[in-house]
């Protein structure tokens, strides 16, 4: 695992196509599986990094984003 601003990130194999919301790219993305440790919350969430921009983004939104 590597640690990257309070959060542990681990790569993860994905069958979901995840498209990049800044430059469309579908292809190569890889995702990762990181969990909140800033509030101690521990919840998990997916994110991806566009193979083709580098952007960082997560899959979804969480409902309750002001709980973070």
């Amino acid at each position: 695992m590597e640690r990257r601003n309070k959060f542990y990130f681990t790569k993860i194999e994905y069958k979901k196509n995840m498209i990049c919301r800044i430059c469309t790219n579908e292809t190569d993305n890889t995702v990762y599986t990181g969990r909140e440790m800033l509030f101690g919350l521990r919840d998990t969430f997916h994110y991806i990094e566009c193979a083709k921009c580098h952007c960082v983004q997560i899959e979804e939104f969480p409902i309750d984003i002001g709980k973070y």
